[in-house]
């Protein structure tokens, strides 16, 4: 069964962050206007799924595919999150048996997966551990040769369903998906909207857009393109893809509104 994910921040915010695998609403249909689509599970702070955006053009982010979390193996004690450094048995089974997790993109350095061979989610799923950077550092050397792999991984449609994280989910994998949307199509206003729900689980004064989501703006502001979405792709192409690849990508990870779409609920976030 698919997984029907609360949508409203305001519940993250009055303090309800996770939810016993039991209590998660299920529907057999996918509700394309719950988003953000949060995902509420003991262990793993700051995890939704980035499907269920509109797009531009109309079309919207297929949902079930690619999910955003922080680290479900946190070793280093400054990291560690209510003093369980692994995520439980139970919600091990969830992520693997019920939402279907085939692929864990691990973002973080080699410190801090330093003695790890394998995904804390079990042998069942394929541990790709590719350092990251984050905003804009996207374009230094290191940088683009680190997406250059990210992003051949998120072309390959037999790693699906994919989590992707860094520490906390907040800032190199926050950086991924403003990519991957942006690539999409996903107006700007909502791809910043995004961005910010992480700040529901990790209030800091460093994690501001002046900060951080600035500089990644500018480096993509470099690239050719009339829109937003098409100064992504210009990137992603300019790390050794082609267009036709791209295309592949976009028609993969976008559908149209089914019938009965609630349109009017996506308006409202689209044109926030």
């Amino acid at each position: 069964m698919r997984i029907c994910l609360l949508a409203l921040v305001l519940v993250a915010l009055a303090g309800c962050r996770t939810m016993h695998p039991a209590q998660v609403r299920r529907c057999q249909a996918e509700s394309v206007g719950s988003v953000p689509r949060m995902v509420f599970v003991p262990d793993v702070p700051n995890m939704r799924d980035i499907g269920g955006w509109r797009t531009v053009d109309g079309r919207y982010v297929k949902q079930g595919a690619i999910y955003r979390s922080a680290a479900f193996d946190r070793k280093q004690k400054w990291f560690d999150f209510g003093n369980r450094p692994h995520v439980s048995d139970e919600t091990v089974d969830f992520l693997v048996k019920e939402v279907g997790i085939k692929t864990d993109l691990d973002l973080r350095s080699a410190r801090e997966t330093k003695g790890m061979s394998g995904s804390p989610l079990g042998p069942s799923v394929n541990w790709l551990n590719i350092p990251a950077l984050a905003y804009g550092t996207i374009d230094t050397p290191e940088g683009r040769a680190a997406f250059a792999r990210i992003f051949r991984v998120l072309l390959d449609r037999s790693n699906y369903p994919i989590v992707l994280h860094c520490q906390f989910g907040r800032d190199r994998a926050g950086t991924v998906v403003y990519l991957v949307n942006g690539l999409l199509g996903v107006p700007v206003n909502s791809l910043e909207y995004d961005w910010e729900l992480s700040q529901t689980w990790y209030g800091s004064k460093r994690y501001s857009k002046e900060r951080c989501l600035a500089a990644l703006v500018a480096a993509l502001q470099g690239y050719p393109g009339e829109t937003f979405a098409r100064k992504v792709r210009n990137y992603v192409v300019s790390l050794g893809f082609t267009e036709a690849e791209v295309n592949g990508f976009v028609n993969f990870m976008t559908q149209p509104c089914r019938e009965g779409c609630p349109e009017e609920a996506l308006n409202q976030i689209n044109k926030k």
